[in-house]
């Protein structure tokens, strides 16, 4: 990576991604119906439960190509806190 050497294989690969409607990581796409995009939080959890998570997202989604978005009341709650602490670090309006 600090070579550089590898970014046209990383754009090559961004723009495919792209085109499938891939737009963040993790995206798991369980090749019928469309990417599904997965935000984690952070915890003790991670490593413990990654089988089980994988497949009850793909139960969830996989042949439901009419479920557009899950998301829980503390999204915004923490995507406002994400915003404030941003808007700290760079002087952005908050």
């Amino acid at each position: 990576m600090k070579s550089g050497a590898a970014i046209p294989l990383i754009a090559q690969d961004h723009g495919e991604a792209a085109a499938e409607g891939i737009f963040g990581v993790p995206t798991l796409y369980f090749g019928s119906g469309k990417p599904v995009f997965v935000k984690l939080d952070e915890g003790d959890w991670e490593g413990k439960d990654d089988a089980g998570l994988f497949d009850a997202v793909r139960a969830a989604v996989a042949d439901r190509p009419y479920l557009l978005e899950l998301k829980t009341p503390e999204s915004a709650q923490r995507a406002e806190a994400s915003r404030k602490r941003y808007a700290k670090y760079t002087g952005a309006k908050a």
